[in-house]
């Protein structure tokens, strides 16, 4: 049984029975039955309504304006109630299904001591318009001035959200708190510049060191035949090649005499007295 509030009670038996299928959408919760301690008033909530799906509620489904009139869309009067401030109260809800509904309240333009009326609106996260409402009579097909006049509202304010500098918003200059650094190899590791970066992405390139590793042809390794020839023809090679001091077999020849002869270097200075003066 749905919990209907005061004002869907005294609709009309057809107007209410949509009424009642738009609030099953809303899991069952009549947005004009919520109290404050129910819903929310955070910017950061608000769905990503833009014009387009402004525009593809008012025209494409509700056919409340024309495609000609919509384009000048700051002459309408929906846009006129957000610029002369008739907009307040702008609430959420959030659902478990991800949907919002939003509530707003809009003074009477011509009306001041008139009670507010209260559209709301059943939206997607990523802004598109699912079921509206509004306690005017033209909100009862589902559009109105009222209506469109939260929907330029959450426009305006989510493009402002959007817009604001690392500056502006809080703690959002500082990195992001990493509690584990997974080590990787140094070969996947970028060294490279945001500007090389972007650069390679125009051209068509990998961005990342290792997806530019393997796009790479892959170099063979030598046979261990080929290789032990290569090292023997260094070594007799004039000239001391430095890598040889990290293989096993090659690295005995670059001992300093001192480390090499550290022993007998020892035994020679306890037999040879030392005087001063005298040469050794």
């Amino acid at each position: 049984m749905l919990e209907l509030s005061n004002y869907a009670r005294q609709l009309p038996a057809a107007i209410r029975s949509r009424y009642e299928e738009k609030i099953r959408m809303c899991a069952g919760i009549d947005p004009l039955t919520l109290d404050d301690d129910e819903t929310v008033v955070d910017v950061n909530m608000y769905p990503k309504v833009e014009c387009t799906d402004i525009k593809d509620y008012l025209v494409g489904r509700t056919s409340f304006v024309t495609r000609e009139q919509f384009k000048a869309h700051k002459a309408l009067e929906a846009h006129n109630f957000l610029t002369s401030g008739w907009v307040d109260e702008r609430r959420l809800k959030h659902l478990e299904a991800g949907n919002v509904i939003v509530l707003g309240k809009i003074k009477h333009s011509q009306r001041m001591n008139a009670e507010c009326l209260h559209p709301w609106l059943l939206v997607r996260q990523d802004g598109e318009v699912i079921a509206a409402h509004c306690t005017c009579m033209a909100g009862l097909g589902e559009a109105c001035s009222h209506i469109g006049a939260v929907l330029f509202y959450l426009e305006a304010v989510v493009k402002h959200r959007d817009s604001l500098a690392c500056t502006g918003k809080e703690d959002a200059w500082m990195p992001a708190y990493c509690r584990n650094l997974d080590c990787v190899p140094i070969t996947e590791v970028g060294f490279s510049s945001a500007k090389a970066r972007k650069r390679r992405l125009d051209e068509g390139q990998p961005s990342s060191t290792r997806a530019r590793r393997l796009s790479q042809p892959l170099t063979l390794r030598p046979t261990k035949e080929l290789w032990e020839a290569f090292l023997t023809d260094m070594s007799s090679a004039r000239g001391r090649p430095a890598f040889f001091l990290l293989l096993d077999n090659y690295a005995d020849a670059y001992i300093p005499a001192a480390a090499k002869f550290q022993s007998v270097l020892l035994t020679c200075t306890k037999m040879v007295p030392y005087h001063r003066g005298t040469p050794c």
